[in-house]
């Protein structure tokens, strides 16, 4: 059965993003000029908030930022997208981290990250203060939280969902074993298996102990293995306009899929993410470009005819 308003909760990095579009990416040690400006939400476990919010899940969004006017920013976006933020902790003396993003017309991007400290010096994760839900999103950036969060919903049969994007090779290993759906980027996966062909690296990835592990390799499209057989959904036909983000809406989209509805093919969820994260590419705005359900209901009635 289809829920439009399913509970997922989302464990891990809040950013801002300062986004500046330049002519070419930098490449020497010069000054630039950037055509325009932007200061919009971003990270891995808040873009993939931003997008499932859109789309009509109650999102519980767990976090660490500063006490700094950069997480008063951050906040106000996250409570304009009706992101439940109870679970984020604003820790004394941490900044919040940050990350500067040059943009060329073509969309692509050059991204340079700040992280933050509150993660380390911040509270501990509470699972048994977190509410029961329909699907669970972590990230590798907080890895003590998302490793509580993966035993938390194994207990309770929640279906989670990790984003495994470039991270050290050890966080990867611990988490793979406790969830569902591993969602790689194309990037993510080379580092994690370097030297090996990139045919063999999902196939090295899925032994790792996840269900189903995936990756996505933006114009290439999706990737999965079906009993052991590589399959592949070709990325959408459109007009780029910003692939800032594109990942986060793409694992955010899926972890919806999950939760709403009781689709478990691959194709199926795989395909509904892909459209979602293909129409916040033409939109441009990085997370913010995520698409509300009303726009995307073929979308939304295609997966719920797949059950």
């Amino acid at each position: 059965m289809f829920c439009p308003n399913p509970t997922i909760i989302c464990v891990g990095q809040a950013v801002i993003d300062y986004r500046f579009t330049v002519d070419q990416i930098p490449s020497r040690a010069e000054k630039y000029k950037a055509s325009s400006f932007q200061a919009l939400p971003g990270g891995m476990a808040a873009g993939a908030a931003i997008a499932a919010a859109r789309l009509g899940a109650r999102v519980v969004l767990v976090s660490r930022v500063g006490s700094d006017s950069t997480a008063d920013t951050l906040l106000a976006f996250l409570a304009n997208e009706g992101i439940d933020s109870q679970f984020i902790e604003r820790v004394e003396g941490c900044y919040t981290a940050v990350s500067s993003i040059c943009i060329d017309p073509h969309g692509e991007r050059q991204v340079v990250h700040a992280p933050t400290e509150a993660f380390h010096r911040g509270h501990p994760i509470d699972v048994e203060q977190l509410p029961l839900a329909d699907a669970l999103l972590v990230d590798p950036r907080w890895p003590e939280a998302s490793y509580a969060a993966l035993q938390w919903a194994r207990r309770h049969s929640i279906p989670s969902l990790l984003d495994a994007d470039i991270a050290p090779r050890e966080i990867i290993l611990r988490l793979m074993p406790l969830v569902d759906w591993a969602v790689f980027s194309s990037h993510g996966l080379a580092h994690l298996f370097p030297g090996l062909p990139e045919e063999a690296q999902l196939s090295a990835a899925q032994s790792l102990g996840a269900r189903q592990a995936a990756v996505t390799r933006g114009y290439a499209g999706v990737q999965w293995l079906d009993q052991l057989q590589h399959q592949q959904i070709t990325a959408l036909p459109v007009q780029v306009a910003d692939t800032t983000g594109a990942g986060d809406v793409f694992h955010g989209a899926l972890a919806f899929a999950l939760a709403a509805s009781g689709v478990r093919s691959a194709r199926p969820l795989l395909e509904f993410a892909n459209a979602i994260a293909g129409y916040k590419v033409r939109a441009g705005l990085g997370s913010l470009g995520a698409p509300y359900a009303r726009q995307v209901q073929a979308a939304i009635q295609q997966l719920n005819a797949s059950q």
